[in-house]
């Protein structure tokens, strides 16, 4: 390093040890810098008595990267050389920023913020990432319901959140219930069968007895395999002569499989036969009775996971039946998780 003797913009001239780059390239810099390098040599100025007084740099300064930089306004400022680190990382405002839009967005929270801190690898990310993702839920739900919620509701889905709808404490299960059932008997002639299978959409039924009584339920997918194999009985169940009954791997769906529509089996010689639905059917099925509380109703199906719930009396007699079309969510607002 070596003095070095310059003038700044205003005629002053100026006496430091200085970098001969930055005298020569960047003077008012290298003014500022002198100022503290050598007060002596700025007796009228602040920075030899008070360095850290807002007369400490005479000719105004601005403040990048921890470096005292002369404005040229003349203006007394506050000016010392700040620490060389950068306080700013425009990384983390990109991290919680992104966290904010993709939390408003898909209403996530617990989730979304165990992704984003297994991305980082930085706990000390967890307060701010937590309290945006929750800002933005609560400011997204004052407008609508989230972006997956809406995909689900545009395509009619019958979806069942975790907690019930508001005002279902008020009903009961006979309130919305289907009553339009179809039902079979233990013993069932196989062109009623296959008629009742074409007339409805329905993909469970009860099975009851001359009374109308339960006596359990069984799904369209096993009454379609009946008709398939060809599994016919007589009228006291009897399994006729050269028929086979179903086994269990017969019974089994393929998930990537959409089964057969009843539709595309050929009808003939159904007629004076029987299909035996005792060895198929679920003879102890969940079942809830009319007077039941529809809220306690919502969260056993919820917690179960079944796709079908009889409604029964006191005298065990089918009144109608529950299904995720009576108990969908109402997508009037999101739940809290």
């Amino acid at each position: 390093m070596k003095t070095h003797h310059w003038e700044d913009e205003h005629g002053t001239t100026c006496t430091g040890e200085l970098d001969d780059k930055v005298a020569r390239d960047y003077p008012q810099e290298a003014t500022c810098e002198a100022i503290f390098a050598d007060p002596a040599a700025y007796p009228g100025s602040a920075a030899s008595a008070a360095p850290y007084s807002e007369e400490a740099c005479m000719a105004g300064c601005d403040f990048e990267d921890g470096v005292c930089y002369v404005t040229g306004t003349g203006e007394r400022d506050l000016g010392w050389h700040l620490p060389s680190e950068n306080c700013v990382f425009p990384g983390t405002y990109a991290l919680i920023g992104a966290a904010s839009m993709l939390g408003g967005v898909t209403r996530m929270t617990v989730s979304l913020t165990v992704i984003l801190l297994e991305t980082t690898q930085d706990i000390q990310y967890l307060l701010p990432i937590m309290l945006v993702l929750m800002l933005s839920k609560w400011v997204g739900d004052i407008f609508n319901i989230s972006l997956y919620d809406m995909h689900v509701e545009f395509k009619c889905i019958p979806f069942v959140e975790d907690l019930p709808p508001s005002g279902m404490e008020q009903l009961v299960a006979s309130d919305v219930m289907s009553t339009n059932l179809v039902s079979f008997a233990e013993i069932e002639p196989a062109r009623d069968v296959y008629q009742r299978l074409c007339s409805c959409k329905h993909n469970g039924f009860p099975v009851v007895n001359a009374e109308n009584k339960i006596l359990g339920t069984i799904l369209r997918f096993h009454l379609i395999r009946a008709l398939q194999v060809g599994s016919f009985c007589s009228a006291d169940g009897v399994l006729l002569e050269g028929r086979r009954a179903l086994v269990h791997d017969d019974l089994q769906n393929n998930l990537a499989s959409k089964g057969t529509p009843v539709e595309e089996i050929d009808d003939a010689g159904l007629d004076g036969v029987y299909i035996n639905l005792q060895p198929l059917m679920d003879a102890w099925p969940y079942v809830v009775f009319e007077g039941a509380s529809l809220s306690r109703v919502y969260r056993l199906y919820r917690g179960l996971g079944v796709r079908h719930l009889p409604v029964i009396n006191t005298d065990n007699v089918v009144v109608g039946i529950l299904s995720r079309k009576e108990l969908r969510t109402d997508w009037k607002g999101d739940s809290l998780i």
